[in-house]
């Protein structure tokens, strides 16, 4: 949703945050799109939803701009401000798409963390952008100095209407619906996934106690659940350890015993 309103969107992932991840970023669109071992819900990291708004966000973007690598300690110096201000400056330009971390304090002092330029074609657009083009002439690669035909405030401006709180009202509550429809559906896969233990015990019911053929409709419906995206049971199983294999198996009983034994019935009778 937050790319049909043409707000920039990093990661986009099947289960929640977690150190260890499979994913793939596209080239496409530069977003990271993958799968994590925690598969309660998904989160996806929308540009500007992040970081604070500062007076000096189009200084510190034009500066790292005009340098292509810049320390915070560097900046802070530039612009006369301490580093705590200097890093949340470069960490809301990171958030928004238009900068990117390169490189942590080994010491933890924040003078020495490191950001620099994203890859940008001939029109200023960075991989997070729509129709970008990194092979016409005039492009850049990350980490080179790229100083824009612009004012500070019209680059960041420019910037800024990629993000979410660039967006207008409209399109921001666009994507707060689609946030939630997509946490709605997670959770209703996730319940889909407990229907999906009882499949084979169901199945094996039906086969000894009556006519498969006139069971069509229910088994239809049986398999709608089967094929379901992100339904197999084992992938549950295998996140939420062997712990929890016994209140899982209780919930999918007692959802068979509510839902799927009565509309056996049902559709026998």
């Amino acid at each position: 949703m937050a790319r049909l309103c043409g707000v920039r969107v990093t990661e986009f992932f099947l289960g929640m945050p977690f150190k260890y991840k499979l994913s793939h970023k596209s080239k496409k669109y530069g977003t990271e799109v993958g799968v994590t071992p925690l598969l309660f819900g998904g989160y996806t990291r929308i540009c500007g939803m992040e970081g604070e708004l500062d007076e000096l966000l189009p200084q510190a973007l034009m500066c790292v701009q005009e340098a292509g690598s810049l320390e915070v300690g560097t900046l802070a110096t530039k612009l006369n401000c301490d580093d705590e201000r200097a890093y949340n400056l470069l960490y809301t330009l990171a958030d928004w798409g238009s900068v990117e971390l390169v490189k942590e304090s080994e010491s933890n002092e924040l003078a020495q963390i490191t950001f620099q330029t994203l890859a940008r074609d001939p029109e200023l657009r960075c991989e997070y952008d729509r129709g970008h083009n990194f092979e016409l002439e005039g492009s850049t690669a990350a980490g080179e100095p790229r100083v824009p035909e612009l004012s500070a405030n019209e680059f960041f401006a420019q910037e800024k209407a990629h993000t979410y709180v660039g967006a207008s009202i409209p399109k921001r509550l666009l994507m707060i619906f689609g946030w939630t429809f997509g946490k709605y559906c997670s959770c209703l896969c996730t319940c889909c996934g407990l229907i999906d233990d009882c499949w084979y015990s169901c199945c094996t019911k039906i086969h000894h106690s009556w006519d498969l053929f006139s069971q069509a409709p229910l088994l239809l419906f049986l398999a709608l659940l089967r094929v379901t995206p992100f339904l197999p049971s084992m992938r549950l199983k295998c996140t939420l350890g062997k712990s929890l294999r016994t209140p899982l198996r209780q919930q999918c009983l007692m959802v068979k015993k509510i839902f799927l034994l009565p509309m056996i019935e049902m559709v026998s009778s």
